[in-house]
């Protein structure tokens, strides 16, 4: 081994986030098209989230490529997913650029497809929080108008 090698270590690749309750930041979001294994051609909300489990914040976080597969399909996953972005946005519609930013909760867990050797994570149960510029104007509202209810 040479001086200015870089040393690869068995443990770089170990998860640095466990499965289960995860909090995250997203912080890209664009369409893209994956093949399927029937070769059909397949659009996809392709996510960079930032995540770290939720019962340990002063732990690790890591970067995971989230792929959610646009299924039109009522109450399935994606339709979950869609409605959980719209309850803290406050709109009928969004585009994936909408999503960066956006900060929440869900269960993180890695799918292995049959005969493969990789991995995927995938997200679950995604709750978003309201951002905290909206969080504090919705305060500032509700302070100004129960002012006058206050005896001060």
């Amino acid at each position: 081994m040479k001086n200015n090698e870089e040393v690869i270590y068995l443990d770089d690749f170990k998860e640095k986030v466990s499965d289960g309750a995860v909090s995250f930041l997203i912080t890209d979001a664009k369409y893209d098209m994956i093949k399927t294994k029937k070769n059909e051609d397949v659009q996809i909300i392709k996510l960079t989230v930032e995540v770290q489990e939720l019962d340990n914040p002063a732990g690790d976080k890591e970067v995971k490529n989230i792929n959610l597969f646009v299924n039109k399909t009522p109450r399935g996953s994606f339709h979950r997913f869609v409605k959980a972005v719209l309850e803290v946005v406050r709109t009928n519609a969004f585009t994936p650029s909408l999503l960066i930013g956006l900060k929440g909760k869900a269960m993180l867990s890695h799918y292995t497809p049959e005969g493969s050797e990789f991995a995927f994570p995938q997200m679950s149960d995604w709750v978003f929080y309201a951002k905290s510029d909206e969080v504090s104007e919705a305060l500032e509202n509700y302070i100004d108008d129960n002012l006058d209810d206050l005896d001060v």
